[in-house]
């Protein structure tokens, strides 16, 4: 007896809108779905300072103690860098944007 099936089943209202939508909703739409939401907790990590920092402090060990630095290493790290500058770009241009028409 599966012991997390019974305790789902036992908490699932079977008259929820949700429950219901979600059971009629196709198998390649599901998968579909956790993909974009695993996409999105990539690109929240990815855009977190914390581990922006995080990856520089481990770069920046390597090069310092004189051990090679994997390739993948350091293009990860350049293209958080060039993620994080395209995104203040945007921003900024927003921002620009947004005054630019508060002032006409």
């Amino acid at each position: 007896m599966n012991v997390v099936a019974d305790v789902v089943a036992m908490t699932t209202d079977p008259d929820d809108p949700e429950y219901l939508r979600q059971l009629r909703r196709p198998a390649d739409v599901k998968q579909d779905v956790r993909q974009m939401e695993d996409r999105q907790r990539v690109q929240l990590v990815l855009k977190s300072k914390a581990f922006r920092s995080e990856l520089e402090r481990l770069v920046d060990e390597r090069i310092k103690s004189g051990e090679p630095c994997p390739p993948s290493l350091i293009a990860l790290q350049q293209q958080i860098t060039g993620l994080n500058l395209a995104q203040s770009r945007l921003k900024h241009g927003a921002l620009i944007m947004q005054g630019a028409l508060t002032m006409s």
